[in-house]
């Protein structure tokens, strides 16, 4: 018994441009979807904070005094 796709060749190419051509199509649009968003600079009772615009668990990101980083959000 021989298997499909050495038998037929062109059955295989067929097959495999219909997986590979909506795959093509999703990469590139999900590389030329963007959504904008800025990062903004607060303060509030001394503590000077980085957030992003628009930006659903309002993440504060904290920069301490030796360079490290601190992301808070919240959870509910």
């Amino acid at each position: 018994m021989k298997s499909f796709y050495f038998t037929n060749p062109s059955k295989f190419y067929v097959m495999k441009k219909l997986i590979l051509l909506p795959l093509l199509f999703l990469g590139i649009y999900s590389c030329t979807h963007r959504t904008s968003f800025e990062i903004k600079t607060k303060t509030i009772d001394g503590y000077t904070f980085e957030y992003v615009t628009d930006d659903p668990t309002e993440t504060r990101i904290y920069t301490l005094d030796n360079g490290l980083k601190v992301y808070l959000s919240r959870y509910e």
